[in-house]
């Protein structure tokens, strides 16, 4: 339950843009205490979760639910996340991609 919990919170930050730094910053913890909740190496009490759901403006039954239409995702952004999870299994990170991106906009905009 705490990896699908944390899958959901990762998913919910991407969606809304964030960093797991700036996650933190609003959470009062450290980007570290991000990554493990993320993960599911980190418990997280029903209280500070129901923190997490405001932040992420989702409701605390959000979390508990297993329906992949909750996400509010289309196939395609469902793609791209599945995509990124098999990258950070190589060890990559969303610093690496965003590199990728920046690099990838130059040379496309440099034919």
């Amino acid at each position: 339950m705490q990896k699908e919990i944390g899958f959901k919170i990762k998913t919910l930050r991407l969606e809304n843009k964030m960093t797991q730094e700036e996650l933190g910053k609003r959470l009062g913890v450290s980007d570290a205490y991000i990554s493990h909740m993320e993960s599911g190496r980190r418990k997280i009490s029903i209280d500070f979760l129901e923190v997490i759901a405001d932040i992420l403006e989702v409701t605390l039954p959000y979390f508990f639910t297993d329906k992949l239409t909750e996400f509010h995702l289309n196939e395609k952004e469902i793609a791209w996340i599945k995509y990124y999870k098999v990258l950070e299994k190589e060890g990559f990170t969303i610093d690496d991609i965003r590199l990728w991106v920046e690099i990838a906009k130059s040379v496309k905009k440099n034919i």
